[in-house]
C-alpha cells in the first residue's frame, strides 16, 4: 500500500491584478506517495511555479490545508516554518541561485551552515554528494568557473544536503542543453531512489515527465491526469 505524504484539501490561490482577482489554484485536492515521483505540466501562466511555492510552503495559499507526513507545512511561527523547510523539503530552481562568492563546496553546504549543522559533518556529506553527482574535481572550484550544467548539479546537491523529505524541482532542466538536461534529469531520478526521497517536478518537457511515476497537468486552476503519447 501507498503511503500518503504530501496530501492538499482545497487548496485556492487567488492574486489581485487591478481591479482583476485571479484564481490560480482552484479548491484543489491531491496526495503524493512517497517515494513518488509526479510531473507537472501545463502552458505557461496556468500557475505551476505557483503551486510548487506553494507546497514548499514559499507562499501561502488562501484557504484549504497542505500537509507534509501528516504536519501542516504552514505554521503560525515564521521561524519554525523556515527550519521546517529547511530540513524536510529541497529546492532545485531553473535559475540555479547559487552564490558566486563561494565555491562549489561552499555552496552546497550553505543550507547546513544555516541550520547550525556541524560544519565537519557538513564538509563530509556535501564532499559526497558533489562525488555523487560528478562534480568530484570541482569542490574548491568557484561557481562562476563550472558550466551551466555543473552548476545545476551543484544546486541539486545543495537541495539535498540536508536529506530531505520531499525534493521540489521548478524546471530544473529548462536552461540547459537536451544532452545536459537529461543527464541532470538522470541525476535526480538515481538519487530519489538512493536516498528514498519523493520528487515533484514542473518541467515543459514532457519527454521526461512521461519518464517519472505519475504526470499531472495543471489547467484552469486544477490538476489532472497528463495523456501519455
Amino acid at each position: 500500500m501507498q503511503t500518503p505524504l504530501l496530501v492538499a484539501r482545497n487548496l485556492l490561490k487567488t492574486f489581485t491584478s487591478g481591479t482583476e482577482k485571479i484564481t490560480v489554484l482552484k479548491q484543489m485536492n491531491f496526495t503524493i506517495h512517497a517515494g513518488e515521483m509526479v510531473a507537472i505540466i501545463g502552458e505557461s501562466g496556468t500557475g505551476k511555479t505557483t503551486l510548487l511555492q506553494v507546497l514548499g510552503g514559499l507562499s501561502s495559499p488562501d484557504s484549504g490545508t497542505l500537509t507534509l507526513n501528516s504536519q501542516p507545512i504552514e505554521v503560525a511561527n515564521e521561524k519554525q516554518q523556515a527550519s521546517f523547510r529547511n530540513k524536510e523539503i529541497g529546492f532545485v530552481f531553473q535559475a540555479h541561485h547559487l552564490l558566486p562568492e563561494f565555491t562549489a563546496l561552499e555552496n552546497t553546504m550553505m543550507p547546513g551552515l544555516i541550520s547550525g549543522a556541524p560544519r565537519a559533518t557538513l564538509i563530509r556529506e556535501a564532499s559526497d554528494l558533489l562525488r555523487k553527482v560528478g562534480l568530484s574535481r570541482q569542490l574548491e572550484q568557484p561557481i562562476t568557473e563550472l558550466s551551466g550544467g555543473e552548476q545545476q548539479r551543484v544546486a541539486l546537491a545543495r537541495a539535498l544536503v540536508r536529506r530531505p523529505t520531499i525534493l521540489l524541482a521548478d524546471e530544473p532542466t529548462g536552461n540547459l542543453d537536451p544532452v545536459t538536461g537529461q543527464r541532470v534529469f538522470d541525476l535526480i531520478c538515481e538519487l530519489n531512489h538512493e536516498f528514498g526521497l519523493t520528487t515533484v517536478m514542473v518541467t515543459h518537457n514532457h519527454s521526461l515527465a512521461r519518464k517519472m511515476d505519475r504526470c499531472l497537468t495543471l489547467k484552469d486552476g486544477t490538476l489532472g491526469v497528463c495523456p501519455r503519447i
